[in-house]
């Protein structure tokens, strides 16, 4: 029914979390009729983001940097560590405004339900940087 380029852009969209058929569709001939430089911006920003965002080395928040501004932040208080399941939850904080320390950033959550261990969240690398640092409140 539709050409196979417009077809393979709405099950591009149809991948994304929440995105079903009609939302697909609307966004596919959204962008088709947009200006060539917004959509050009549109995928460049996707790749750019893809290439350049990885894991900060201290926190496992996310960053194009190689440690994140937060743990480059000398201003942010040292002593207090908040453990989060994802690097969503650092920036939802962060628009509160109501934590001032420093995260910690797990790979998800232990379920045993689901067979996700200890292990498979890198528990590890927040007891080894707990030993490390001499906080006085974990979060």
């Amino acid at each position: 029914m539709y050409p196979k380029s417009l077809k393979n852009l709405i099950e591009s969209f149809k991948l994304l979390p929440g995105i079903g058929d009609k939302t697909a569709e609307r966004l596919a001939f959204y962008l088709i009729n947009e200006e060539e430089e917004k959509t050009t911006f549109f995928a460049e920003s996707i790749k750019e983001a893809k290439e350049k965002i990885h894991k900060c080395s201290i926190c496992n928040s996310i960053t194009d940097q190689e440690i994140c501004d937060i743990c480059n932040n000398s201003l942010r208080e040292k002593d207090f560590l908040c453990v989060v399941e994802d690097p969503k939850s650092v920036f939802l904080f962060e628009k509160l405004g109501m934590f001032s320390g420093k995260y910690h950033v797990l790979k998800g959550l232990i379920s045993p339900k689901y067979g996700i261990n200890p292990e498979d969240i890198q528990l590890e690398k927040l007891i080894a940087r707990i030993k490390e640092n001499n906080f006085k409140e974990i979060i």
